[in-house]
């Protein structure tokens, strides 16, 4: 993630976000989504 240029690594959150409100016993992959969140915020 962290090679690839923002937009596309927003996009990727994007759509693991999706996929992860799609699926919500995904808790553990929520919490690092979070983190990844948080890193592309800063």
């Amino acid at each position: 993630l962290v090679a690839m240029d923002l937009n596309d690594g927003q996009a990727a959150v994007d759509s693991l976000s999706a996929a992860l409100k799609a699926d919500p016993e995904h808790a553990k992959a929520r919490s690092l989504l979070d983190h990844l969140m948080d890193a592309f915020s800063q």
